[in-house]
């Protein structure tokens, strides 16, 4: 059967993954559809780090317009030799040449590729907040990461006066803060965690109001390999490599991602062989970044006293010649 171009493209989510992949097939000629679970796009009080690999990455794809239908989650899908059928959860379905999966860390699609699987949890939990500090608490253009026995916070500007913060701490899976305004509410538990702690750490945790603070488990999946999909379908973004936030690069990956499909899939169309090419081209990159990434954390989260002592130590001792060198061939990657 001939496809008649432009080809439609269906992506599964609308993060910042799956709506910069649409901007660049849009880019390059696709007719290109977005089903998000969410019934609105806003903003949720936490910060998603766009390095220099992911600003080059935008630099290619310009402005554009995406079209998105909220509310509508994929629920399964279909394929044969022609392309795929969509199933939404709420008994609707498109048919498409293509289907991206870009429905993040617990993906319908990736669960219909290689079938349902928990993610691994990292053994550590993160909280987050946005906050506008009354006093000048951290000078423009400041952020600092510090790192204490199974416990790290960091924080940086914004914009608009606004300072974002994180803080993590090696904790059960699935454990809670208690109801906002308890005592066991996440300022009291942050406070009491990082009491002590340099200054600002405890006063930006008090700029915060207490339902703004959001509280995740930190998970990432093993590499999958060159492999991500099957036939008409693929995974971009965290339905394919999930990572660990110890680099900022979850968002800076889904994007490159984006710009390597558009290009495999404008050069050579919209075929399984395309898509099969831009997995081989991305496979290697991330799982290298999921790889560092948690081995980061791993260090990072070190609790025993003694080995705190010594991983300061031997940080301390590393050249900044080396330290960039490392740090260069995360973020000085041009896809």
């Amino acid at each position: 059967m001939n496809v008649k171009y432009p080809a439609k493209v269906v992506v599964a989510g609308g993060g910042i993954g799956g709506l910069t992949v649409t901007i660049a097939l849009r880019r390059a000629g696709f007719e290109v559809v977005v089903f998000e679970r969410a019934t609105e796009l806003r903003e949720v009080g936490a910060g998603l780090l766009l390095a220099a690999n992911a600003q080059k990455a935008l630099a290619k794809l310009g402005l554009a317009e995406a079209v998105a239908r909220l509310g509508t989650e994929v629920e399964a899908f279909e394929q044969d030799e022609s392309g795929v059928r969509v199933l939404f959860a709420d008994g609707g379905q498109e048919r498409a040449n293509i289907l991206i999966g870009a429905d993040g860390l617990r993906s319908r699609v990736r669960a219909g590729l290689f079938g349902p699987k928990e993610p691994r949890y990292a053994g550590y939990t993160a909280w987050r907040a946005v906050v506008e500090p009354n006093e000048d608490l951290l000078p423009w253009g400041a952020g600092f990461e510090s790192w204490g026995r199974g416990a790290r916070f960091g924080c940086a500007h914004v914009g608009r006066g606004r300072v974002y913060w994180f803080a993590t701490a090696n904790a059960p899976e699935g454990g809670k803060d208690g109801p906002p305004g308890s005592p066991a509410g996440a300022k009291a538990t942050l406070s009491h965690l990082f009491s002590g702690w340099h200054r600002p750490v405890v006063d930006l945790v008090e700029a915060a109001e207490e339902g703004t603070i959001l509280r995740t488990d930190i998970y990432d999946r093993e590499p999958l390999g060159e492999r991500w999909g099957t036939g008409r379908v693929t995974l971009l973004g965290d339905a394919a490599h999930p990572m660990t936030p110890n680099l900022g690069q979850g968002a800076c990956q889904a994007i490159e991602d984006a710009v390597v499909l558009a290009r495999c899939l404008g050069e050579r169309g919209a075929t399984a062989e395309s898509l099969r090419s831009y997995e081989r081209l991305r496979s290697d990159r991330v799982a290298m970044v999921v790889r560092r990434s948690r081995r980061v954390g791993s260090i990072g989260q070190v609790k025993n006293p003694a080995i705190c002592w010594l991983r300061d130590r031997a940080l301390a001792m590393i050249p900044p010649q080396a330290q960039l060198r490392q740090l260069e061939e995360v973020v000085g990657y041009e896809a």
